[in-house]
């Protein structure tokens, strides 16, 4: 006897009330308003994530109504991009210590 068999069972009988299911599709329909709304915070500040944000959105649904409609968000970097390659320039001695320095995160793509 399977245990699957079993808990059908128990649950057929009232033993156990049932869980509900983890669902594998979409978990909700968006209006398209609620798309149109997003893509006017968006470009208010720039950022998928921000604009998800501010809209109580899923950043994941937002990114991906960007990549739908061939946008792309602009990240501010403040900076920090051009303060590391001023620090990693000729003559740099210590680059682990120097991107310590400018506070810089170096990414892997």
């Amino acid at each position: 006897m399977s245990t699957a068999s079993c808990y059908v069972w128990v649950h057929e009988a009232g033993a156990l009330p049932k869980r509900a299911r983890k669902r594998t599709g979409p978990n909700r329909k968006h209006t398209q308003a609620q798309k149109d709304e997003f893509f006017t915070v968006l470009e208010r500040f720039g950022s998928v994530t921000e604009a998800a944000r501010q809209l109580g959105l899923s950043k994941d649904t937002c990114h991906n109504w960007d990549k739908a409609a061939g946008i792309r968000s602009v990240r501010v970097t403040r900076g920090k991009r051009e303060e590391f390659f001023r620090l990693r320039g000729p003559g740099s001695a210590d680059g682990k210590q120097q991107r310590r320095c400018a506070d810089v995160q170096h990414r892997h793509r």
